[in-house]
């Protein structure tokens, strides 16, 4: 499918829309890193992980004398990150590489697969490039979480499965190692596989999926295997005692609400979705003999299901923003006669760029002072010495070249509901002024409900008891110990009283 094949779309619209979109990602990836942006609460978990390999620990305890451990976290992305900071040395440099590269690795993978399905290299590197147009996207490779990784290593899953022949099974090899390697980054990431063995048992290739399933598991087992062998056991501990993540049964019900509410901000990954969408329902009768028309479908599914998680967030939205991108792409010129379904591609795209341009200077607004000189004022505050800090945010602690003693204070908050003596421990310490501070993020949010006014610790109290951040009663605890002393930039500093 060429420009020519897409109905009249302006060939124009669609190199303007890419190369503006193409400007405004590059001026972000350039004032990410300046301002300190992504140097929070969820990234930090996962350079946490990093950083405790790093020293050694793969995978630390539930409780030890290092801090409070539990993760649901894949070892493949923060293994990575581990090996970098051993040969820098540098936890925030090598953070931002590994995400900048993944984007790279991304619109590669989606430019391979788009070229295999016959859409022409011209078209093909232009939507391939739309992919990184969500608000979704964006907001993972510039607040540094690994979701891009593991997006982009299964879609060069697809695209070694794509150029695979019965002559040419190497191919179908080395597609089986990029999906066990996805899905070690993210063990949600196995609808790429799901759909390439599922086009291939409905289009007469089922010896080769069989090869691929058989070959991916194995590889997977594997991995699985020496993961548990590497941790001494503490992975698999870490798993069970977080699998739940603090869904019931009444978050799977509200799953499809989630759904559509999580992403409402992404004007982009809205409107793919929905042009993808209105593809899929028009040619729905060729579900199994195209492979972008399953690929959606079962991405679609796991989302919905991904959706019913508390703890998912519109990180999670972009393997279905990817696949709405390649539907659309391949697609447009059978659906030439609908004028929206020919721009929304470009739409998409402009939308993103006028957005990153647009949080550039918000970011200078809202970062006045950038990230680092928050951190020198912290850790003034707090100084140093041979007890721990406390941190919402365990970037908190990295940057001062410390170990964070709480990884995850949602998991935390979750593990500690289900074993009451880890909760009071955790209180107990507390109590006893063990932290020779306390850092919290959150602090400044504003709650939501009746009680909302301008008190501080009022603030703080509700939010941290109506919200998912540590056990339920820290405030209170925190508080009978420990007097706020200053507010830098967005983290409220106590010291012990």
């Amino acid at each position: 499918m060429t420009f020519e094949d897409a109905g009249g779309v302006p060939v124009r619209l669609y190199r303007v829309a890419a190369v503006l979109l193409l400007a405004a990602l590059i001026c972000a990836a350039i004032a990410a890193p300046w301002f300190g942006m992504g140097l929070n609460v969820t990234p930090g978990v996962w350079a946490t992980l990093a950083v405790d390999l790093a020293d050694g620990t793969f995978y630390r305890p539930i409780q030890s004398e290092i801090g409070y451990g539990g993760t649901r976290y894949m070892p493949v992305s923060f293994t990575l990150h581990a090996v970098l900071i051993r040969l820098f040395g540098n936890p925030v440099a090598t953070a931002y590489l590994i995400t900048y590269v993944a984007a790279v690795m991304l619109f590669a993978g989606v430019y391979l697969c788009l070229v295999r399905l016959n859409v022409a290299k011209s078209m093909a590197l232009v939507t391939a490039l739309f992919s990184l147009s969500a608000i979704c996207v964006a907001a993972c490779v510039y607040q540094l979480r690994p979701d891009v990784l593991s997006t982009a290593l299964n879609i060069w899953g697809i695209a070694c499965c794509l150029h695979a022949t019965p002559k040419t099974r190497r191919w179908l090899l080395l597609g089986a190692v990029f999906f066990a390697i996805a899905f070690m980054s993210k063990f949600t990431t196995l609808f790429g596989l799901a759909a390439v063995i599922g086009y291939w048992v409905f289009n007469g290739q089922k010896r080769d999926a069989g090869i691929l399933a058989i070959t991916t598991t194995s590889l997977i087992g594997a991995a699985l295997i020496l993961t548990h062998i590497a941790s001494e056991g503490r992975a698999l501990e870490s798993f069970l005692a977080c699998a739940s993540g603090g869904t019931t049964f009444r978050t799977l019900l509200s799953g499809p609400y989630r759904f559509f509410t999580v992403p409402r901000v992404d004007a982009p990954l809205f409107i793919t979705f929905a042009a993808a969408g209105f593809v899929f329902l028009t040619r729905a009768r060729f579900l199994l003999r195209d492979f972008p028309m399953l690929f959606f479908f079962l991405t679609l599914g796991a989302t919905l299901i991904i959706a019913s998680d508390i703890g998912s967030g519109i990180n999670h939205f972009i393997d279905i923003h990817v696949a709405g991108t390649m539907l659309c792409a391949v697609n447009i010129a059978h659906l030439s006669r609908y004028r929206f379904i020919r721009y929304a591609l470009p739409t998409s795209a402009l939308i993103g760029a006028f957005a990153l341009v647009v949080a550039i200077p918000y970011a200078r607004v809202y970062f006045s002072e950038t990230r680092y000189v928050h951190q020198k004022r912290i850790m003034e505050l707090v100084g140093t010495g041979d007890t721990p800090l406390l941190s919402d945010d365990p970037w908190v602690p990295i940057m001062a070249e410390e170990t964070p003693y709480v990884m995850d204070n949602y998991l935390l908050r979750v593990m500690g509901e289900n074993d009451p003596a880890l909760k009071n421990d955790f209180f107990e310490k507390l109590d006893q002024r063990f932290f020779r501070g306390a850092v919290l993020y959150y602090a400044k949010a504003a709650p939501r409900g009746p009680n909302r006014n301008n008190n501080i610790e009022t603030n703080a109290r509700h939010l941290y008891d109506s919200a998912t951040f540590y056990p339920i009663g820290f405030y209170d605890r925190l508080a009978q110990s420990y007097v706020p002393i200053e507010f830098v930039g967005e983290y409220l500093v106590l010291l012990p009283r």
